[in-house]
């Protein structure tokens, strides 16, 4: 009865939100613009809910999201980012979980689980509780899928919406409540999903029908896989490989705007982005 409530406000909100003249986008950050702005939306509602001090203008700092093979996803409607999500893959830095729930990522790990955190979430006050979140997801979901070696998925949410999330997506718990120290101890769950899983989560919760072809979800997909072929398409050739995706130009402007000197990050992190952008150091 919840699953189906929740299907049908969403189903509501998204006619409401999506018309022909004035598409809603999800796709991949495809350029150091649209990285920028989405790192200063995170930052904005980051400040607005209390978990960051720093009121100054300025973009969210993830060392993750400048590694090539993590991806940051947005949406846009009007020329304007309105929300954001990452998919962010276990590397010699790790994932941000770990710093709060280092046990349990450390568990998978020994059992050699391939894994991916989801985070920097961030949706603009207007359009919350318009479904964005769930767009944002189903793009991760599908993605992962398609593209990526991944047994399972993570998050780390409070403990008030963390129900929501094993609802409608499946995810199951799987350690205790801790607090964020680098978030203004904001309380976090940490949750898993498998991938195998992340299909049937769609399809059960598939909002759109035919009212929804004029959302434009644009990432890689496989086009032969029936499963997804009721999508839009597009991006065929965005880049999949371990490549660095910027330039050395806007990772330093990035570095920038955000206040931080690669000297002062961590010896394994300082190893990484030295290996990844040589000029930086």
């Amino acid at each position: 009865m919840y699953q189906d409530r929740k299907r049908q406000q969403l189903a509501s909100q998204l006619k409401k939100l999506v018309n022909p003249e004035e598409n809603l986008k999800i796709k991949f950050a495809s350029t150091s613009d649209e990285f920028i702005e989405a790192m200063q939306l995170i930052h904005k509602v980051y400040v607005r809910k209390g978990l960051v001090t720093s009121d100054k203008k300025k973009p969210y700092f993830s060392l993750h999201l400048i590694l090539p093979n993590n991806r940051l996803v947005i949406a846009i409607k009007k020329d304007r980012i309105i929300g954001t999500i990452s998919l962010i893959e276990d590397s010699p830095i790790g994932v941000p979980m770990d710093n709060v729930h280092l046990v349990e990522t450390t568990s998978l790990r020994q059992k050699n689980i391939k894994f991916a955190e989801i985070g920097s979430f961030a949706i603009a006050p207007e359009y919350q509780h318009h479904g964005i979140t769930f767009l944002l997801y189903k793009a991760i979901f599908l993605y992962v899928c398609s593209h990526r070696n991944i047994e399972s998925i993570l998050i780390a949410v409070h403990p008030r919406v963390a129900e929501v999330y094993k609802k409608l997506f499946k995810f199951e718990q799987i350690g205790m409540i801790q607090e964020y120290s680098t978030l203004n101890n904001a309380k976090s769950i940490p949750l898993r999903l498998n991938t195998v899983d992340t299909i049937e989560a769609i399809a059960k919760n598939n909002v759109f029908g035919e009212d929804g072809h004029s959302i434009s979800i644009e990432y890689l997909l496989n086009q032969h896989d029936e499963t997804y072929h009721h999508c839009n398409i597009e991006n065929r050739n965005n880049d999949l490989s371990y490549l660095p995706v910027w330039r050395e130009s806007h990772i330093k402007k990035y570095f920038e705007e955000c206040s931080v000197n690669i000297k002062n990050l961590p010896e394994k992190q300082r190893e990484i982005i030295g290996w990844l952008y040589p000029t930086l150091n």
